[in-house]
């Protein structure tokens, strides 16, 4: 015993100690506030555990950087009810150590998300489901022009549900952006017959129909003037929104061109496919090339026969014209002569 009659332990001492060299003992007992110059290498492994440090006796400040490794903590040892707000910062945590299930559900929250802390490179693919984005939380404002890869869109089978809505200003595609590899599109309606069907007027600055040759086999001449004249245009309301508009019926079309009209197999309502009266019209207006040209050398010879008689008929006036005179000149002479036979 040192400063103390009655030691309880081999070396009892009651006060401090100063030592130049190591001491060696099975343990230690005391607060240990005095004791200084104790380095990590002279502690035995798993000499000083949890159960021996008191709760909140050691503070952030007493921990060196880098002196404690994610393998020096048990499982489950540091909880988020021990660490303060704002105390563990992105620069404290390696790329990697945390995984999502080391967070529990709710754990982090869009407040505590400084503004373009988390890039698209900090986000494994899969890693966020549509699920997990609550809707309306994304803008568009929210999305760069690239942020959205048409690789992620509809991929691997997946199918967009519901409406899409677009911005006032509508959808904007570049080239090969937007393309439909099944099923009918329909603008104005939603039980599309064609592939592309629309309820309303379309504007363009062209319409081009395929029409080459090698698509195509059994060649017929279409009928012209007989076809045309089967047909009657008209001024017409429309039932839906009275607007007067001119063209065909398709009902009489189909009577006197089968080919030119299609039924719509889910409403049954017919259309004309107005482009293809072109081909009826070309010969329509061939054959009546052919009329007018007939008509017009007929009309040639019927001038020059004219023209032959009126010719005629004056060379025949002209003589007319002759024998006059010639008459006359004969009274004049049968004139004299009797005269001359009077005075005799």
């Amino acid at each position: 015993g040192i400063g103390k009659n009655n030691p309880s332990v081999a070396l009892d001492v009651v006060g401090a100690i100063t030592a130049s060299g190591t001491i060696t003992a099975n343990a230690f007992t005391g607060d240990g506030t005095n004791i200084s110059n104790v380095t990590a290498s002279d502690i035995d492994n798993d000499a000083v555990t949890s159960a021996k440090i008191d709760d909140e006796t050691i503070v952030s400040a007493d921990i060196l950087n880098g002196t404690i490794a994610t393998v020096d903590l048990a499982d489950s040892s540091v909880t988020s009810a021990k660490i303060d707000d704002e105390t563990i910062v992105s620069a404290d945590i390696f790329n990697g150590t945390i995984a999502t299930v080391d967070i529990a559900d709710d754990a982090v929250t869009s407040a505590k998300i400084a503004d373009n802390t988390i890039v698209a490179g900090n986000i494994a693919t899969g890693a966020v489901e549509t699920t997990e984005i609550l809707d309306g939380t994304i803008a568009v404002g929210d999305l760069n022009t690239t942020s959205v890869d048409t690789t992620y869109v509809n991929k691997g089978g997946s199918t967009m549900t519901g409406t899409l809505n677009l911005p006032s200003n509508g959808l904007v595609v570049g080239t090969n952006q937007l393309i439909v590899t099944g099923g009918d599109v329909g603008i104005g309606t939603a039980a599309p017959s064609e592939k592309l069907e629309v309820a309303g007027n379309i504007q363009a600055t062209a319409f081009f129909y395929t029409s080459d040759r090698r698509l195509k086999e059994n060649f017929d001449r279409v009928e012209g003037l007989d076809m045309i004249r089967e047909l009657n245009g008209y001024y017409f309301d429309w039932i839906e929104t009275g607007d007067n508009e001119i063209g065909l019926i398709a009902q009489e079309v189909e009577r006197v061109a089968p080919t030119l009209v299609k039924t719509n197999p889910k409403t049954g309502m017919k259309a004309v496919k107005y482009g293809n009266l072109v081909a009826p019209l070309i010969e329509a207006v061939k054959e009546l090339d052919e009329k007018v040209r007939s008509n017009y050398v007929m009309l040639e010879d019927n001038h020059r026969a004219i023209a032959s008689i009126q010719n005629d008929n004056n060379q025949q006036q002209s003589e007319i014209e002759e024998l006059k005179a010639r008459v006359e000149k004969l009274e004049k002479m049968n004139l004299k002569l009797l005269k001359l036979l009077e005075e005799k």
